[in-house]
């Protein structure tokens, strides 16, 4: 993974980005985008640029982690445990969805899999009978449980390895990649929409050493 650091940079220098777009004649949209990490290319003349105005080298301008982390899910249909429309008003119901993998790629183009299953809770009913998490969760309307499960016997059952030695400056990329999977990749291939439905919630991420909660807002 590669992470622009230019946000940083200019926070550092007391810079602002539309000061930098008058200094370089780089677009104010190219330089709001490298700064939040939405641009797939950089052009050499504007690393070039950046890296004359800031005084650094151009591998001061990014942090680089050596392993790439993508979401996934089997191919349809879904093995979903409970089909029911979850969270009727008189009867909230859990939904759990398995099948879901996390591949981690490193050197070589070697992946590693770790699957995992997901359990939706609503968030009401579930503060009611788990007080000690009601500041973790929030306000959220419903709560997302991923908990890792072991595929074979040389298959990873954790993201502890991965997490332990994730740099603090990827952590958002990562969650970013948890976000999208839920709004992108599982809702498309959801035939019953209403498991994802409209609301807040909080994704909570169970590990054997830290626990991630990850707000996620469903808008459609």
């Amino acid at each position: 993974m590669l992470k622009s650091k230019l946000s940083v940079l200019l926070a550092e220098r007391g810079i602002r980005q539309e000061y930098l777009s008058e200094k370089t004649g780089i677009s104010k949209t190219t330089i709001s985008n490298i700064s939040n990490n939405k641009t797939n290319g950089l052009k050499y003349e504007t690393l070039n640029e950046l890296s004359k105005f800031l005084q650094v080298t151009p591998g001061e301008m990014f942090d680089y982690y050596s392993k790439d982390i993508t979401l996934s899910i089997r191919e349809y249909p879904l093995d979903i445990r409970d089909l029911r429309i979850p969270f009727l008003d008189d009867e909230p119901t859990d939904v759990t969805i398995e099948g879901c993998f996390f591949n981690i790629s490193g050197a070589k183009g070697l992946t590693n899999k770790i699957g995992f299953f997901i359990t939706i809770k609503d968030a009401f009913e579930f503060q009611n009978e788990n007080s000690n998490y009601v500041d973790a969760w929030g306000d959220s309307d419903y709560l997302i449980e991923i908990k890792t499960n072991k595929m074979n016997d040389l298959a990873p059952d954790s993201l502890d390895p991965f997490l332990e030695d994730l740099p603090k400056t990827f952590l958002s990329t990562f969650e970013q990649s948890v976000i999208d999977f839920f709004t992108d990749t599982l809702y498309s291939e959801l035939e019953d929409k209403t498991i994802l439905r409209k609301g807040k919630y909080t994704i909570h991420i169970n590990t054997r050493e830290q626990d991630l909660y990850i707000p996620l807002k469903i808008k459609k």
